[in-house]
């Protein structure tokens, strides 16, 4: 029987292996698709950031996005 522990690992694994992909996809774009992603999750302040820190700033709000959705759903079950 498998133990609850190695499911988290093997949910882990899966989520880095998620994140790396979307780190790849966001390095092969140029800094002008970047700036545009951006733009469109309405990030402000972005015009001098340099290649990295859009990927780093892009990330971080397409966490928080996902956070945001989470308790959305979450929200939902609980009113079900």
């Amino acid at each position: 029987m498998t133990k609850p522990e190695e499911i988290e690992d093997e949910d882990e694994i899966i989520e880095l292996e998620d994140e790396e992909q979307r780190l790849e996809e966001l390095c092969s774009k140029t800094k002008i698709e970047l700036k545009e992603m951006a733009k469109e999750y309405g990030l402000t302040g972005i015009s001098k950031l340099n290649k990295g820190d859009l990927i780093q700033e892009i990330l971080e709000a397409e966490e928080e996005m996902n956070i945001a959705e989470e308790e959305v759903n979450e929200e939902e079950l609980e009113e079900e």
